[in-house]
C-alpha cells in the first residue's frame, strides 16, 4: 500500500465536495416544489377541523402511541351513502308524506330542518292527540318525516327524533314492523311498550327532551 499523492487527494476532495453540494442543492429544490402541495394539504386538512381534532386528542391512539392515520373523506362516496340511506329509508318517508301533505291542505304547516321534512298544527296535532290511544304524543318520526304538535315541541324533541331518522335509515322498510313488534312482545309481557322499546331506549340515551325541557 501506498499513500495517494497530493494530486489524488485534491481531487477525491473536489469529487466528495461537488457531490454533497449536488445532494444540498437537489434536497433544497424538492423543499421548494413540495412546499406549496404541503400548504395546500395542510389548508385541505384545517378546512375539515382535522389540526383541531388532533390537538383536542380526539383520535383514538394505537398502542404504539401513534394517531389513526388521517384520511380525507370522498365526497363522491358521502353523496352515494346519503343517497342510498335515503332510497332505503323512503317507504317510511311516503307514509309521513302522504299524512303531512293530507293535512297540509287542511292548515297544517310544515318546514324543512336539517334534512328533514317537519309537518306541525292542525290535523297532524289532533292524530297525536290520539296515537297511541289514550294518549298524546309530542313527535313521530317516519323516515325523513317528522310530525309534531307544533313549533316549541318540534324544536324540544328534535334531536331525539333524530335518533329515530338514523334508525329508520338502518331498518328501512322494515322499521315499522320492527318497532311495532317490539311494542307488541314488551305489552305481552305486562312491561311498558314505549319507554321499554329498545328503538326508544336508544332514543332517550341519546335524548331525553322530558329532562333538556326543565
Amino acid at each position: 500500500f501506498q499513500p495517494a499523492s497530493p494530486f489524488v487527494k485534491t481531487s477525491l476532495g473536489r469529487v466528495v465536495n461537488g457531490v454533497i453540494s449536488a445532494a444540498v442543492n437537489m434536497r433544497a429544490n424538492l423543499m421548494v416544489i413540495q412546499l406549496p402541495i404541503m400548504l395546500d394539504r395542510r389548508r385541505q386538512l384545517s378546512a375539515t377541523g382535522v389540526f383541531s381534532r388532533i390537538a383536542s386528542n380526539e383520535f383514538v391512539r394505537r398502542p404504539q402511541g401513534r394517531f389513526h392515520d388521517i384520511r380525507l373523506p370522498d365526497p363522491s362516496m358521502s353523496f352515494l351513502i346519503k343517497l342510498v340511506r335515503l332510497v332505503w329509508a323512503s317507504p317510511n318517508t311516503l307514509i309521513g308524506l302522504l299524512i303531512g301533505l293530507l293535512a297540509y291542505v287542511f292548515g297544517t304547516r310544515a318546514q324543512l330542518r336539517h334534512g328533514c321534512l317537519e309537518f306541525y298544527g292542525g290535523l297532524v296535532t289532533r292524530a297525536l292527540d290520539h296515537i297511541p290511544p289514550g294518549s298524546r304524543t309530542a313527535a313521530m318520526t317516519l323516515g325523513h318525516t317528522i310530525l309534531g304538535r307544533d313549533r316549541a315541541v318540534l324544536d324540544r324533541v328534535r334531536a331525539h327524533e333524530h335518533v329515530h331518522v338514523r334508525q329508520c335509515e338502518r331498518w328501512g322498510p322494515f322499521f315499522l314492523p320492527a318497532y311495532l313488534g317490539c311494542s307488541l312482545i314488551l305489552w305481552l309481557r305486562r312491561r311498558d311498550p314505549y319507554l321499554d322499546n329498545p328503538f326508544e331506549v336508544e332514543a332517550y340515551a341519546i335524548s331525553d327532551p322530558r329532562i333538556e325541557s326543565t
